[in-house]
């Protein structure tokens, strides 16, 4: 499981973190991974991450962890990569919008979905 806290409202505590569990009630941290996968500063000045999504990629034997970032001028989707040994790759950026605001939040929850090697889908809600 893939999340981001939200502890009170503070976002700069909204950074994506992985759980794993093996009967869907006891969740742990995997071994070699350290939470939060990645931290922002928080605010709309700095900037925070959230609205995290996870898919497992068979083609590579990865999971693939989607996550937004957003401040008063950019929004931008990123993708990290876990490899089977637990290692973590460095953040990529798949999708930014330049300029941007919080009234055009059409990215936003999104759901990421793998068909097949050649055939992904991705949807969003649009907030108003």
């Amino acid at each position: 499981m893939v999340l981001t806290p939200y502890p009170f409202g503070q976002d700069q505590y909204e950074n994506p973190s992985l759980f794993a569990s093996h009967d869907g009630f006891t969740w742990v941290v995997p071994r070699t991974i350290s939470n939060p996968l990645v931290t922002a500063s928080g605010g709309w000045e700095a900037g925070f991450l959230n609205d995290p999504d996870m898919i497992y990629n068979p083609d590579t034997d990865q999971l693939w962890i989607y996550y937004r970032f957003a401040n008063l001028d950019i929004l931008k989707m990123h993708l990290k990569r876990i490899n089977p040994d637990l290692t973590v790759t460095k953040p990529v950026t798949i999708m930014e919008q330049s300029p941007w605001s919080q009234k055009d939040n059409r990215t936003r929850s999104f759901c990421i979905w793998w068909e097949s090697s050649n055939r992904w889908h991705m949807w969003g809600v649009e907030v108003k």
